[in-house]
């Protein structure tokens, strides 16, 4: 059972890191996009 809670842990901690990456960056990816040349056609 010892096993099941530290992967746990660390599993939660990944997906916590990576969604509050995700929502750091999120209001600036348009910028950057418009910023590397894409364009709507």
């Amino acid at each position: 059972m010892e096993n099941f809670n530290r992967t746990l842990l660390v599993c939660w901690f990944g997906v916590f890191t990576t969604s509050m990456g995700l929502s750091q960056i999120a209001p600036i990816l348009p910028f950057y996009i418009k910023e590397l040349g894409h364009v709507d056609t």
